[in-house]
């Protein structure tokens, strides 16, 4: 193995993972952000969740897809979420989810 061999590893390395937070962050602003316009999301607790829990499994099954690393997206979508999105859904769906 040669020197651009070890440089192209560490550029698909860093390509993978900054693309993957990247994604999250964006699945985490949609979410928020339609939380925020449709506020008759929050008249169930039920249906809270039931989107948060469905925003983070499309940010892992899209980067999946086009193998990025879902983990870390979905990692950075929960963040992203739990930030900003607390202020948007109801007393119950704060404590449930």
């Amino acid at each position: 193995m040669n020197f651009l061999t070890y440089l192209n590893l560490l550029w698909l390395f860093f390509y993978s993972f900054l693309l993957s937070i990247l994604f999250g962050a964006f699945i985490g602003v949609v979410g928020t952000w339609l939380f925020k316009s449709m506020r008759f999301l929050t008249h169930s607790c039920v249906i809270e969740n039931g989107i948060i829990l469905y925003m983070g499994y499309i940010s892992f099954t899209v980067c999946e897809l086009t193998k990025l690393s879902g983990v870390i997206s979905v990692l950075v979508t929960g963040v992203v979420l739990a930030h900003y999105n607390m202020y948007n859904i109801s007393a119950i769906g704060k404590i449930s989810s």
